[in-house]
């Protein structure tokens, strides 16, 4: 799976440094489920190492008077996204894969770098002061769309998800070709979704491995 051909990969390159996306808070928490080994088992954790996942700063979007309506956009769109693509796994918490990097690189002496969580403070300041993306905006679009293939392939892909379960489907059925469906898809119904939470976070990323150091990195990202 997923996990071991990471930590395989790590072992096999003994890199200098090693990124993950994730903070050192989940990793000291998580390093203590020293039995767990598949991703099923990890999912059970997920909300209590979530709250290890950083958010120093998240007080700055919590205004008094703002709160109500930032959280209804913030919900709102989480709720749409995940009600049109039909998951209700949390890809974006770190998994399996990300523990086995971090133990790999203890192993072979590599310093780990944390580039923090996916969903992290500034994405979630982004999202919540987002004000283009309405309920309108997002009804229009279906109607534009409506009858086309991303509907049916919307409902195909689903139909999988549902069958094999998250894990399964991440490991047998998300390839390069399916992850390149999702990402267009995304642009085509919920553009600044995809602006914020895909564009503008790989931004963010290269701007840290750009100050990166050593003859060999492994990145592993969620």
């Amino acid at each position: 799976m997923l996990a071991q051909r990471t930590k395989k990969l790590i072992e096999e390159l003994q890199p200098d440094a090693v990124y993950v996306q994730t903070s050192s808070e989940w990793w000291n928490a998580a390093s203590q489920l020293q039995f767990v080994d598949s991703q099923d088992e990890m999912n059970k954790y997920n909300n209590r190492l979530s709250r290890y996942l950083s958010h120093g700063e998240q007080g700055y979007m919590w205004w008094p008077g703002r709160t109500w309506l930032q959280m209804f956009r913030l919900g709102m769109y989480s709720w749409l996204w995940r009600d049109f693509f039909r998951i209700s796994a949390r890809f974006d918490l770190p998994g399996l894969e990300i523990k086995y990097a971090c133990e790999a690189a203890e192993k072979v002496g590599a310093k780990i770098h944390f580039m923090g969580a996916d969903f992290d403070d500034r994405t979630c300041k982004r999202m919540t002061h987002e004000t283009r993306m309405t309920i309108v905006d997002y009804v229009a679009r279906r109607w534009q769309w409506r009858d086309t293939q991303y509907i049916r392939e919307r409902w195909n892909n689903s139909s999988k998800y549902e069958l094999v379960g998250p894990s399964a489907f991440s490991e047998k059925c998300l390839d390069q070709h399916l992850m390149n469906w999702y990402t267009a898809a995304t642009a085509t119904f919920f553009p600044q979704i995809k602006r914020i939470c895909i564009d503008e976070k790989d931004q963010d990323l290269f701007n840290q491995l750009d100050e990166a150091k050593g003859q060999k990195i492994v990145v592993v990202v969620n």
